[in-house]
């Protein structure tokens, strides 16, 4: 099933490191990689609400391959897909709809919103919250201080957050 990375953390938050660490191993590989990166950030935080696996692609992949990769990517909460340069950073987003219609040979950088709004992991999750409303997104990149991509925050997320201060 699906397991919810930040109230994961959440709860791994309140224990001690070593019993952290044995609980940890019992998640599996993606799993346990998921909530150590959301432990790093303090729960109040967009690092804290993040969900750790994103649906990024290269500028220079094709819209057939970025169909492709969909159709094997866990996560179906997820319907903006991430552009990023060689290097990582962050340089444009696609909803996964128009992917659909498109010729498949066509480049993402062709077809891609350039220079979406992103924010940094240790901005607080009520702001993070507000964007998203305000915004009417479906996610939200956070990126690290060079603009490399490191994770997406979802509308679920958010909701998450909303229900649990309720």
């Amino acid at each position: 099933g699906y397991l919810n990375i930040a109230r994961s953390a959440d709860v791994l938050q309140q224990l001690k490191p070593e019993e952290q660490s044995a609980i940890l191993k019992h998640l599996g590989v993606r799993g346990g990689r998921g909530v150590q990166a959301v432990l790093k950030y303090p729960p109040s935080t967009a690092g804290g609400i993040m969900t750790p696996e994103a649906l990024v692609l290269k500028e220079d992949a094709t819209v057939g391959e970025a169909v492709k990769s969909l159709a094997s990517f866990p996560d179906r909460r997820q319907t903006d897909l991430y552009v990023t340069a060689a290097d990582g950073r962050l340089i444009g987003k696609c909803c996964v709809h128009d992917l659909l219609g498109a010729d498949p040979g066509v480049r993402l950088s062709q077809m891609m919103q350039r220079a979406p709004e992103a924010i940094l992991p240790e901005r607080d999750q009520e702001e993070v919250r507000r964007l998203v409303s305000q915004g009417n997104l479906r996610s939200i990149p956070v990126v690290g201080p060079r603009g490399t991509l490191l994770v997406v925050i979802t509308q679920d997320d958010i909701l998450d957050v909303i229900a649990q201060e309720a």
